[in-house]
């Protein structure tokens, strides 16, 4: 059984490495096709009622372990009562995932990323702050640019691409 990995923990392992590196794969391939439907025009959006309290805590469950393994506080602020919303899940869950994985990714250990929803004369409002390395307001301007990555050091220290973080690119 010469280069066959027989311990049964290893092998959980590889496959757990292997099926989450696959699914963050198959997440980039589809950012990728959504951002070329938006630029054609051809993106549908699939508009329904969503509860927005229930969507915020998922998508910041998930990034609880990104969060604690860089030793960041992850908060989520949320309104006495959150009304029900219309929009599409799926996509705000994208945008939302992105900026607060991009908050945590360029904050330094022991800081702190605030999620918050706010809702005021009819209107929800969601904010994502962090007390990471921010950015300068001459590249402020040129954030929304295709493939646009600031050219700072701390910036260019965290491993990324430009290109695929088109929705993320609006926080970095």
């Amino acid at each position: 059984s010469h280069g066959v990995i027989e311990d049964e923990q290893t092998v959980r392992e590889c496959y757990n490495v292997i099926m989450g590196e696959t699914q963050r794969l198959n997440r980039l391939v589809e950012d990728i096709l959504n951002v070329s439907q938006l630029e054609v025009g051809t993106a549908r959006l699939d508009l329904g009622q969503l509860q927005l309290e229930k969507l915020m805590r998922s998508v910041v469950q998930d990034m609880q372990g990104t969060a604690d393994a860089k030793n960041i506080d992850l908060v989520l602020h949320m309104p006495a009562k959150t009304p029900q919303i219309r929009g599409d899940k799926e996509r705000l869950a994208v945008v939302l995932t992105n900026l607060v994985g991009n908050a945590i990714k360029y904050t330094l250990s022991g800081g702190r990323v605030d999620v918050r929803c706010l809702y005021e004369s009819g209107r929800v409002r969601i904010g994502v702050t962090d007390t990471g390395i921010g950015i300068k307001p001459e590249d402020q301007e040129k954030i929304f640019e295709k493939f646009y990555r600031v050219n700072d050091e701390q910036v260019t220290a965290v491993p990324g691409t430009a290109g695929v973080e088109v929705v993320g690119g609006l926080q970095r």
